[in-house]
Formats: C-alpha cells, structure tokens, sequence
C-alpha cells in the first residue's frame, strides 16, 4: 500500500529537489527513500524503476531550461541565458542533457522546443539545412563546453565569464557570416 501524501508527483518532485541539491548524479533510489522517510520498496508503488525516474527528472529539467530560454531570441541572449540556467541550476542542466526517449512526448517535445528556440536564434545567418544542423551542434557543444568549465571553476582569471563568452561568441558569428566554399548558392 502507498505511504500517504506519496504520489508520483510527489515522487518527482523530491527527485528533482535532491536533484537541485546534490546533482544529478546523486539521484538515486536510496537517497530518494531517505529524503522522503521511506524506504525504497515503497517507491515502487509511485515510479517503475531509477531509470524512470531519472527520464522525468530529465524531462522537467528540459522544460525548465526551455523556459530559460523562451525569451533569448538571438544567438547572444541564448547563449547568455544558457550559462545562466547552468550556473544558477547545475543540477537541472546535467538532468537536461539525457537524450528523451521517443516514448515519453512530454520530454521529446521540449528538446525539440530547445532545438527550435536555438535554430530560430540562428535564423539571422543564411545557413542550408546541413549548415544550420553544423551550426546548432556547433553552438551547443561550444556552450556546453563553456558552462562544464565554469562550473569546474576552471575559468578563475581576471577577466569576466561573460566577456569571455561575448569574444567567443562574435568569433562563432563571424564563422557563421563567412560564406563557406561550395555549400551556400
């Protein structure tokens, strides 16, 4: 029988505090039992099984960074509010990397929402459909590359995060400026 008070949501819920407190990697059965003053084989009576539970945690942490960046139209203010979600929710951020599996919607349709705000964010530079996949892998591996090392603290020089990131990033757009041989007509 389910403990009372305990539902799924609730379930979820306190996976994505525990989540927000001691990351992502922290997520596990155990720790959520123990958070909630369970133990672990009531669980079950709320989530199948860690993996589960990890693609909801996963889920509303896209949804969250989608929210993060509904109002960055430009491939800046994308770039800038991305650091942002990172660094304020680090936890979130690494639950948002997990590739959704096609058979929850909810979380496929906020990756694809993430994707979209990006491409829109792109949609200034005169990109073909190869181009503008190059283009979003590109700008996503730059800034994830850039929030990793932020929040290891590898970036303790005298010269703000955030210039740092402007002087990659204009070097990124005049990447994208440049016409590249043979593929743009």
């Amino acid at each position: 029988m389910a403990r009372a008070g305990l539902t799924p949501d609730r379930v979820r819920e306190a996976a994505i505090e525990l989540v927000r407190a001691e990351g992502f990697e922290a997520l596990s059965l155990g720790a959520l039992a123990r958070e909630l003053g369970v133990r672990v084989p009531s669980l079950y009576n709320h989530v199948d099984n860690l993996d589960t539970l990890r693609a909801a945690v996963s889920a509303s942490a896209v949804l969250s960074l989608d929210e993060a960046l509904r109002d960055a139209p430009s491939l800046e203010t994308i770039a800038h509010a991305y650091l942002a979600f990172a660094r304020t929710e680090p936890g979130l951020y690494r639950a948002s990397l997990r590739a959704p599996d096609p058979e929850n919607t909810h979380h496929e349709a906020a990756a694809l929402r993430v994707l979209e705000r990006i491409e829109e964010a792109l949609a200034e530079f005169s990109l073909g459909p190869d181009e503008r996949i190059d283009a979003i892998r590109g700008l996503r591996a730059l800034l994830h590359g850039f929030v990793e090392l932020t929040l290891a603290g590898a970036f303790e020089m005298p010269r703000s995060i955030e210039t740092s990131l402007d002087s990659v990033l204009a070097t990124f757009r005049r990447g994208l400026e440049a016409p590249t041989p043979g593929s743009r007509t």
